[in-house]
């Protein structure tokens, strides 16, 4: 989980940016979604809440694209909260990001 984690850790915060500020990328959107759907599945049991914490603004993003579109209200608490706890996780788990 720790190592998927570090493909697009750095560049999520940017995808969120993005989509907040009415830029949507079709291709980006489904590089994101693929991501987080295989960070859920290799997430251990005692870190999916957080995983799910964590991809939420992803999911939210998906639930609109999937209506067909629609108004967004992208909440990015969970998100923010997730952040932390899987960063803490994974360092906790002595993993190194390189």
């Amino acid at each position: 989980m720790c190592e998927l984690l570090n493909e697009r850790m750095l560049e999520y915060p940017d995808y969120i940016t993005a989509v907040m500020g009415g830029e949507y990328d079709q291709i980006q959107h489904r590089k994101f979604v693929e991501w987080a759907d295989n960070l859920t599945k290799a997430a251990p049991a005692d870190a999916a809440s957080t995983v799910a914490d964590y991809v939420s603004p992803i999911r939210q993003i998906e639930e609109v694209v999937l209506a067909g579109g629609g108004n967004l209200v992208l909440s990015t608490d969970s998100f923010k909260t997730g952040a932390l706890e899987i960063l803490d996780y994974c360092v906790d788990a002595g993993y190194k990001a390189g």
